[in-house]
C-alpha cells in the first residue's frame, strides 16, 4: 500500500503547489516526464482540454511523438502532433524554440490558457544561465509564470524529482529527450555540472534561487511601475522625447528604465547596453552635445526635451 499512498499524497502536494489559470487550458506536451505530470495533474483538477505536441524534425523526435500520444491516451486526452521544420541557425536550442513557439501560436487560441511544463529546476537553470551571459536584473527573475497573452507555467513551484516520481508512480509511458544530455549545450552543463556542485555546498539551492527569483522579480516590477508614472512624449513621425528635467531627478534605475522605453519607441530591439545608456546620460546631463544609437537614432537636447529621432 506504501506505493498507492506515495502517488496519492504527491498527487496532492504537485495539486498544491501548482497554479492552474482559470481557462480552457492545452498542455504543450512534450512526451518527457514534467509535461506528462503537468498533463495528469492538470487533467486531475479538471482544468485540461487537449494536449499539443511538436515533432521537431530530429533524431529523437519520433520516439517522443510517440511518448506524447502514449501519454495523452494514458490519461484520456486528445493530442495534436503539429511537424516543425527547423531553420538554420547559431543556437539550435533557441532555432528550435522559436520554431515551436510559433507552432503553439498557430494551434491554440488566445482564448485558451497554453500550460508549459517548466519546473523549479528549469527556473534556477534558467537564473543561472542569465548570470553567465551578463543580464540585468530583469533576467535574474528567471521565467514568468505568466507570458502574455495566454502561456502558463503551473509547475514553478515543483521539483523535477517529483514529476518524475509522480510520472513513474502513474505508469505515465514518458521518454527522455536524449539532448537533455548533451553537455555542448549550456543549459545542460549548468543542469549536469553546476547545481549538482552547487547542492553541495547548499542542498537547497534551488529553491533558494527561485525564491531569489521571485523577490527579484517584485522589486524589478516595482521600478518599472515608477518608470511608468514618466510616459514618453510623441514628437511627430520618428521622434520622442522626455523633458530633461524630470529625467535628470529620477534614481539612475528608473531613469535607465524610462531611456530604455523611450528608445524601444523607435526600434525593434528592446533595451539599452551599458554602453549607450552612458552615452544617453552625458547627453542628457549636458556632458555630450548629441550621440547617435543602433538603428539610426539621433539622441539630442531640444528646447528643454531629450529627443530620440530616427533617420536624422
Amino acid at each position: 500500500m506504501a506505493e498507492p499512498r506515495r502517488l496519492t499524497d504527491l498527487a496532492k502536494r504537485i495539486a498544491d503547489q501548482a497554479s492552474f489559470p482559470e481557462a480552457d487550458a492545452v498542455v504543450a506536451l512534450s512526451g518527457g516526464a514534467d509535461s506528462a505530470t503537468l498533463a495528469a495533474i492538470a487533467a486531475d483538477v479538471g482544468t485540461v482540454v487537449r494536449c499539443v505536441h511538436v515533432h521537431h524534425g530530429l533524431p529523437a523526435s519520433d520516439r517522443l511523438a510517440e511518448a506524447a500520444v502514449a501519454v495523452a491516451e494514458k490519461i484520456g486526452l486528445d493530442v495534436q502532433v503539429t511537424e516543425v521544420e527547423l531553420a538554420e541557425g547559431p543556437s539550435p536550442e533557441a532555432v528550435a524554440r522559436e520554431a515551436r513557439y510559433a507552432a503553439f501560436a498557430q494551434q491554440v487560441s488566445d482564448h485558451d490558457a497554453l500550460l508549459l511544463g517548466h519546473t523549479e529546476n528549469d527556473q534556477a537553470e534558467t537564473i543561472i544561465l542569465n548570470l553567465v551571459r551578463g543580464a540585468g536584473l530583469k533576467g535574474m527573475t528567471g521565467m514568468p509564470y505568466h507570458r502574455p497573452p495566454n502561456i502558463y507555467r503551473p509547475l514553478l513551484g515543483v521539483t523535477r524529482d517529483e514529476t518524475r516520481e509522480y510520472a513513474m508512480l502513474r505508469g505515465l509511458p514518458f521518454h527522455d529527450d536524449p539532448t537533455n544530455f548533451d553537455r555542448t549545450l549550456r543549459r545542460n552543463e549548468i543542469r549536469l555540472d553546476i547545481l549538482p556542485r552547487l547542492e553541495d555546498l547548499n542542498p537547497q539551492v534551488i529553491a533558494s534561487l527561485a525564491a531569489m527569483g521571485e523577490t527579484i522579480r517584485s522589486d524589478a516590477e516595482y521600478l518599472e511601475e515608477l518608470a511608468g508614472a514618466h510616459p514618453t512624449l510623441r514628437l511627430g513621425d520618428g521622434a520622442v522625447g522626455i523633458p530633461v528635467g524630470v529625467l535628470t531627478t529620477l534614481h539612475s534605475a528608473v531613469r535607465a528604465r524610462v531611456l530604455a522605453t523611450l528608445v524601444g519607441d523607435l526600434r525593434s530591439s528592446q533595451g539599452l547596453s551599458r554602453e549607450e545608456l552612458a552615452r544617453i546620460e552625458e547627453v542628457a546631463f549636458g556632458l555630450s552635445a548629441r550621440t547617435e544609437l543602433e538603428g539610426r537614432l539621433t539622441v539630442r537636447v531640444d528646447r528643454a526635451l531629450l529627443v530620440v529621432s530616427k533617420g536624422s
